[in-house]
């Protein structure tokens, strides 16, 4: 396995101490977290031997929702003395979801609320450009409501990964043939390495991308995650080396149509991952 050239943390925001406000490592991170919520239910889900509740902890971070998801927020808080209390930092999108209650509460509220009628860009990433302009210019993304319900929906949220964890590059005839966002793109991306962390959070795991090139040292601690994982490799073609699975694997051709590591264990409360080729989407069970 090569060096180690990257380094995540999925599971950090239920590692995070309020009261201390720092997580179990005690490390000082470089940019902040935000959470994104999205137009999906907002369900209870208690992690660890501890019960956590996930979007609450979550919710120690700016918050910002993408359109309808801002309804989903009002409407898991119940009364207006939780509204109240629990506002989010940013409301962004085309608004054709928002209710027109939600859109004027919010608009009451400390919440900065920005309508962008570009049918172009998606609430996402509206969220993610507004966000930038008035939160923070980097952080890192920690996503609800992005997996479960309708397929194609989750398909999209997995594409916004590609879109949100990878920086641009000029466009090469070579790599918009080849590369991961599909044929006769113009978005290329540079997907040796990470500009924003991204993780998709639904009731049952946390997803991620692994980018190619160099290692990943990803903690795992098995106090919030496992047993269960998996690599997907859902860009294309690649080649896997792990370490710390109970199924280690050693440059291992993975595909759609040949081998996947589906139904992996976690062994350790670090894992290493390296994919030569594609990036990776690397799926892990919540703990609870």
């Amino acid at each position: 396995m090569s060096d180690i050239a990257h380094t995540f943390s999925p599971v950090e925001f239920l590692e995070y101490d309020a009261q201390s406000q720092q997580t179990q490592q005690n490390d000082s991170r470089k940019r902040p977290i935000l959470l994104l919520i999205l137009n999906q239910p907002i369900e209870d889900v208690l992690v660890g031997t501890e019960k956590k509740n996930a979007f609450w902890q979550a919710w120690n971070y700016c918050a910002v929702c993408a359109d309808g998801g801002a309804n989903r927020l009002y409407d898991y808080l119940g009364i207006d003395e939780q509204r109240t209390l629990h506002v989010p930092d940013l409301v962004a999108g085309d608004f054709d979801s928002i209710r027109p209650g939600v859109r004027e509460f919010y608009n009451s509220q400390r919440t900065v609320v920005e309508h962008d009628n570009d049918q172009v860009s998606t609430d996402f990433m509206k969220c993610v450009k507004f966000a930038k302009q008035h939160l923070a210019p980097e952080f890192d993304l920690i996503v609800f409501g992005g997996v479960g319900g309708r397929v194609d929906q989750s398909f999209y949220s997995f594409h916004h990964l590609f879109l949100s964890a990878f920086p641009a590059r000029p466009a090469t005839e070579e790599f918009k043939i080849t590369g991961p966002l599909g044929a006769g793109s113009d978005d290329s991306r540079d997907t040796t390495r990470v500009d924003t962390q991204v993780y998709l959070v639904s009731s049952e795991s946390v997803t991620f991308l692994i980018p190619e090139g160099g290692a990943a040292r990803v903690r795992t601690p098995l106090a919030y995650l496992g047993p269960t994982c998996g690599l997907i490799p859902l860009a294309g073609p690649t080649h896997i080396t792990t370490h710390g699975l109970e199924w280690d694997v050693s440059d291992w051709p993975t595909s759609f149509g040949s081998r996947l590591s589906t139904s992996n264990h976690l062994l350790h409360d670090f894992t290493e991952i390296e994919t030569v080729g594609q990036p990776i989407l690397f799926t892990i069970e919540l703990r609870k």
